[in-house]
């Protein structure tokens, strides 16, 4: 009973406390809104009001899209603002577009698709980043030195833009709290029992080794020094256990606990630039690129080496940062960036037993899709081991199986359950993660194939090319298969416009079934079509054909540093600021390139070393 009563004030204490952390946290907070994005100074084109840039966009996006694409690969972005004007004024096509837009709105949307539209780019800022499921339990292991999936408890959280981590998206609710209470306790109790010896570095019992064990724990969870004001808060817990007669032990756990539901560790704080002027560019400080640098490779907090650099100031000297940087890379710690970003990135990380109609496919089961994702894995893995061009991901002629997947892919020569390095046999029809069994059937509906699918997942997750959203209440006939679909689909002028691409991608695919076997006929009966054209590129008559066209679109440089900068920074990006990010991916993704180019680029950048106000 009295273990109970502790443990209801413990909690009922830790909500107090928690709650006025975050009053004294958010008092002078402010509400970010896109212009907030953006000093009144910036501009995103020579002589371009940054709120002109922001019209144009939404313009864009409501007038442009359905023909031109996204305004990131826009047919027309590169044209003068007078070659832009000169089109919507003049071009027969347009007549009906000139009665909705003014003068002014011509020009707004001619200047951002204009050849300088990313001088002198805003860096933005990140919103109050929460700690997600895989961070917060990375962080207690760090923390405590102890082993233990501690984020299997907490809500499962939804996906944006397919990461779990952007700021702008995030929240905290009741439900949240009360696991975050669960889960301290859980895991305060996990290292007095397996680490207590990482906790109690100062023999005595009393509050000057009290205070030595909570800050050298501070330390890790804020990821910084501890002030004398974070202590005074975390000895408050000492003083309640302290009330109900409990010793010393049982003091600091509660104070533990209290301190893995503190804002100060749940959330990543930047406190650099002014929380009350959006238009203030500051550096952050060594601490905050520290963290941001330790979540974005490990998914974890920094280390003591890193702390000690950031602590001195030495972790901004940029050759220090370099060699931080590889050292990352280099740590085991470093699969975080598998078992989150790619996953996350390739929308693997949802992929459920359940996406599929088992009787249709009896051979798929939870083993089978779970060695379908452990390819994908081993395949960005040896990418990120050997430091090897992210274009390889897409052009690799191996790939990692066991036997269970070779006789999926018809490889002979494979036994066993172990994955290993094979090259696929002439003929496989199979090249990099595009053809891969995990891709195949997350982008297949439950008993069938899905074109469709198939092609807007590639425009969008690596082409960053998301086509618009089709209209309501489309239906087609079930008795037609889906190149015969298709071909309804592109003499339908309406319809083409978004489908000539999507269409001319997703068909390619089809030799795969959606347990990615290859196949001749569909489920119908009926022949596969797999020959299509790819506007830049021609017509291609096989997968791998198809896969060569997607591995040299100069989309695909750009598009992997934009979705590699957005889990390492937290936030989207505005299309001004996008097209900065293609710079940087043009330069630093291609085939004689090394994955670490592109994380040090992105580690370097304005983006990741500056912010616009605080947050």
């Amino acid at each position: 009973m009295k273990k109970r009563t502790i443990y209801s004030l413990a909690s009922a204490s830790i909500c107090l406390v928690l709650l006025s952390l975050f009053i004294n946290c958010t008092s002078n907070f402010e509400t970010v809104t896109d212009s907030a994005n953006f000093s009144s100074s910036a501009s995103a084109a020579p002589g371009l009001d940054v709120v002109v840039n922001l019209k144009g966009e939404k313009l864009y996006q409501t007038h442009c899209f359905g023909c031109h694409g996204s305004l990131d690969s826009s047919t027309k972005l590169g044209k003068s603002p007078q070659q832009i004007t000169d089109a919507l004024r003049l071009m027969p096509q347009m007549q009906s577009l000139r009665q909705l837009l003014s003068a002014e709105d011509i020009q707004n949307i001619s200047q951002v698709l204009a050849p300088g539209a990313c001088a002198a780019v805003p860096v933005g800022r990140t919103a109050l980043q929460r700690l997600n499921k895989a961070e917060f339990s990375n962080s207690i292991r760090s923390i405590f030195g102890i082993t233990g999936k501690f984020g299997d408890s907490l809500p499962q959280e939804a996906l944006y833009n397919e990461f779990s981590n952007l700021s702008d998206t995030q929240s905290i609710n009741l439900e949240l709290t009360q696991a975050y209470l669960s889960v301290a306790s859980t895991a305060v109790e996990s290292a007095f029992a397996t680490a207590k010896a990482n906790i109690f570095v100062c023999p005595e019992q009393n509050d000057a080794c009290a205070r030595t064990i909570l800050a050298r724990m501070a330390e890790k969870a804020y990821r910084r020094p501890p002030t004398t004001a974070d202590l005074d808060q975390l000895m408050k817990f000492m003083a309640v256990a302290t009330s109900q007669g409990e010793g010393f032990e049982a003091g600091i756990k509660l104070a533990l606990q209290g301190l893995l539901v503190s804002p100060k560790y749940i959330f990543r704080f930047i406190q650099s630039g002014s929380i009350n002027s959006s238009s203030t560019i500051a550096d952050l400080n060594p601490l905050e690129i520290a963290t941001r640098l330790a979540y974005f490779i490990w998914s974890a907090p920094p280390d003591a080496t890193l702390l000690t650099l950031a602590k001195s100031g030495e972790l901004k000297n940029a050759s220090v940062l370099q060699t931080q940087v590889i050292r990352m890379l280099k740590d085991p710690k470093a699969q975080a960036l598998v078992d989150q970003f790619a996953m996350q990135w390739l929308n693997l990380s949802t992929l459920s037993v359940n996406n599929l109609s088992r009787p249709n496919f009896p051979i798929y089961d939870n083993a089978l899709k779970n060695d379908m994702i452990e390819e994908t894995k081993q395949m960005f893995s040896n990418i990120l081991t050997n430091d090897l061009s992210p274009v390889e991901l897409f052009n690799a002629n191996y790939s990692f199986v066991n036997q269970r997947l070779a006789d999926l892919y018809g490889i002979p020569g494979v036994t066993g359950t172990e994955f290993r390095k094979v090259y696929f046999p002439s003929g496989a029809n199979r090249k990099g993660i595009l053809t891969q069994a995990s891709v195949m059937l997350m982008t297949s509906n439950a008993s069938e194939t899905s074109l469709i699918h198939r092609g807007v997942w590639m425009l969008d997750s690596i082409l960053c090319d998301m086509p618009a959203p089709p209209p309501a209440n489309i239906t087609q006939s079930e008795t037609l298969s889906e190149a015969e679909k298709s071909n309804n689909r592109l003499i339908n002028p309406n319809c083409a416009k978004c489908h000539t691409a999507i269409d001319n991608i997703g068909i390619g695919f089809e030799k795969f079934n959606p347990i990615g076997q290859l196949r001749n006929a569909d489920s119908l009966g009926k022949p596969i079509l797999t020959s299509g054209t790819v506007i830049g590129f021609g017509t291609y008559n096989s997968s791998v054909q198809l896969v060569d066209f997607l591995a040299s679109d100069p989309r695909v440089p750009y598009c992997f540093t934009k979705k590699l900068m957005t889990f390492a920074t937290g936030r989207t990006f505005t299309a001004a600021q996008r097209c900065a990010v293609r710079q940087m991916g043009q330069k630093v993704v291609h085939k004689d390139s090394r994955f670490s180019d592109v994380v040090l680029a992105i580690v370097q950048s304005d983006f990741f070393q500056k912010q616009q106000g605080g947050n």
